[in-house]
């Protein structure tokens, strides 16, 4: 399961990660005219902030050192980042909303699509829903969630 679905994510690459992260006020259940803090309240519990550990309790400190984003794929654990974010990594934490942060274990990685998969032992987690890049038009709004 785990190097079919690393695979699945390394093989749609970019494309994926931009599709899950790109969301139309329809995407998140929104009826017309709902405001952007509401369509965030509902995404924020499935948006995660990556941390690496460089070298034993050396914590990253900027983007440059590696914190990114990342984002909740399933329920039991699985989330999806930038393997460039991974780059020179001992280890990997994840903090998300409500849960604290959590040690994350890379179970798959692709250096040409720059598309990673991290495990966290945790359940009940909220997966973020894929928006439709078919049902956009040039003009509508889109919204990308991130962290930092």
């Amino acid at each position: 399961m785990v190097r079919h679905l690393a695979l699945a994510l390394a093989a749609l690459g970019g494309a994926l990660l931009a599709a899950i992260l790109v969301a139309t006020p329809g995407d998140v259940d929104a009826a017309p005219g709902t405001r952007l803090a509401d369509m965030i309240e509902r995404v924020d519990p499935g948006v995660v902030h990556v941390t690496t550990i460089l070298d034993g309790e050396r914590q990253a400190q900027s983007r440059d050192d590696a914190v990114g984003a990342g984002w909740v794929f399933g329920s039991e654990g699985w989330i999806v980042t930038s393997r460039h974010t991974l780059r020179g990594a001992k280890s990997v934490r994840v903090s998300l909303a409500g849960r604290g942060t959590l040690d994350a274990r890379v179970v798959g990685q692709d250096d040409v699509t720059d598309v990673a998969v991290l495990k966290v032992e945790a359940t009940g987690l909220v997966p973020l829903a894929a928006g439709d890049p078919a049902r956009l038009r040039k003009g509508d709004p889109v919204y990308a969630a991130g962290s930092p």
